[in-house]
């Protein structure tokens, strides 16, 4: 019993040691911080997320456990564009600080009664 919690204390300090991370911020087009915006990480040209997050009120993300691999990164938030950064490459035992992401603000569209 004893041989076998040792084991998996091993395998579990192995893959903390070769998960990598993910860290940005997201603004807007004015530099201002963009919270509660959607962050999901999927594999290269799939819509699936592998691992989400959103972003906290300073605008932050944080997305730890990250298998070492190259991912597709996507943030969406309500009245902005989205904006999907490709070939994001994550290292073992490493942290990928993600340049600031810069959200636009989505166009306008009004419908006129008649």
């Amino acid at each position: 019993m004893r041989l076998l919690a040792l084991l998996a204390l091993g395998s579990f300090s192995l893959w903390a040691q070769t998960a990598g991370r993910i860290t940005g911020t997201v603004s807007d087009s004015t530099g201002a911080v963009v919270p509660g915006a959607d962050v999901r990480l999927s594999l290269p040209r799939s819509d699936k997320p592998v691992m989400e997050t959103k972003t906290t009120t300073e605008g932050l993300f944080h997305l730890s456990g990250v298998t070492p691999g190259t991912y597709d990164l996507k943030v969406e938030a309500a009245g902005f564009n989205s904006q999907l950064l490709r070939d994001v490459k994550v290292d073992p035992a490493r942290e990928t600080v993600i340049p600031t992401l810069t959200l636009s603000i989505a166009a306008v569209t009004a419908a006129a009664d008649m």
